[in-house]
């Protein structure tokens, strides 16, 4: 059986394959790599390796001609995250999963302020159900209160005249039918308490208006949050337009720095742009006004890709995985470049 491995070494971009600013290749891919070739020499001395840089940074790389490379065995391996459901159909075969592609849009919050009404309604809703109730129950309380310790009175007293003018008013202009004149107290009560809870929801209205987790509720309605719907987005290579396309919106190529082309306007009406990056956040570009939508363009997961013939290697790095992801190793390789502050750990590994 021949152990020596022939490897394709892909040098992508940060964080999976990258140069470091001494001019080595690192990154969680390369990183997870080196860990899994001193284990497969643990298992068997007889492994020899033959790595083959295969550098496409900034380059329109086609993935599919670097699995052919694979599927016409000439490598064994493919040191990369690729695409199992979109390779699928390829002869070749794919380690155990090493992390899911999660491909998110990034925009500028400012300058896309299209709201999703329905959506933000449905967050405020849910955020005052607990208030709701609490002022519901205040506003009974009071009622109460009012009833029993503060009767309407004479008819010329001062609080019947206003609490007569306060229904007169509100019967009128919402076309309630509450006679102020009746003799029937209870029309009187219940007049009483309503009006009192109306005015507290009026009030947690316009504080709920006013906080910051509305503020955050608007911002995270925004419409690119939810859909890239007739929106032109910024890409680089064919399979981020394949995925701006099967989600409605209108790809554009760059060959270019996408950060800077959008940033600059060097494309006219582009609502957003399709970083590479894995897990990308604000605070690498140290723009307030860029954001990461919640929308999820990608989540599927990728594997090494490996040469059929090489049933062995496959069977043992699966192994090495395996073990690596119960121990909790891999997640700390993997919070060392897609972990960012302010989110507890990574959820792609």
């Amino acid at each position: 059986m021949d152990y020596t491995i022939k490897c394709g070494i892909i040098i992508d971009q940060y964080p999976e394959s990258f140069y470091s600013l001494s001019g080595e290749y690192t990154g969680f891919i390369l990183e997870l790599w080196k860990f899994i070739k001193l284990q497969l020499k643990k298992k068997n001395k007889n492994y020899k390796f033959s790595e083959i840089i295969i550098d496409i940074k900034n380059k329109n790389h086609d993935w599919e001609k670097l699995v052919n490379l694979i599927e016409e065995k000439k490598l064994d391996i493919l040191v990369s995250g690729i695409w199992i459901k979109h390779f699928s159909k390829k002869n070749i075969l794919f380690s155990y999963p090493i992390y899911l592609k999660q491909l998110k849009l990034i925009y500028n919050k400012r300058e896309n302020t299209e709201i999703n009404y329905i959506e933000l309604f449905k967050k405020l809703l849910d955020s005052w159900k607990k208030p709701f109730i609490f002022f519901i129950f205040l506003g009974s309380l009071f009622g109460i209160i009012l009833i029993l310790f503060f009767p309407i009175g004479k008819e010329n007293s001062k609080i019947r005249i206003f609490y007569n003018a306060i229904v007169s008013v509100f019967g009128q202009t919402n076309g309630l039918i509450f006679d102020y004149r009746t003799d029937n107290k209870k029309f009187f009560y219940f007049s009483r308490i309503l009006i009192l809870c109306i005015v507290l929801l009026i009030n947690l209205y316009f504080y709920s208006l006013s906080t910051s987790t509305s503020l955050d509720f608007m911002e995270n309605s925004n419409v690119l949050e939810y859909t890239l719907k007739d929106k032109r987005i910024l890409v680089r290579g064919p399979r981020s337009a394949q995925i701006v396309k099967k989600n409605g919106g209108i790809p554009v190529m760059s060959n270019n720095n996408l950060l800077s082309d959008y940033l600059n306007k060097n494309e006219k009406k582009i609502s957003g742009f399709i970083p590479g990056n894995q897990f990308v956040d604000p605070i690498y570009y140290g723009d307030d006004d860029l954001k990461v939508s919640t929308l999820y363009l990608e989540n599927e997961p990728c594997a090494f890709p490996i040469n059929k013939s090489k049933v062995f290697l496959k069977d043992d790095i699966d192994s090495i995985l395996i073990d690596l992801r119960e121990d909790g190793r891999m997640n700390k390789i993997c919070n060392q470049y897609f972990y960012y502050p302010g989110k507890e750990s990574s959820t792609i590994c």
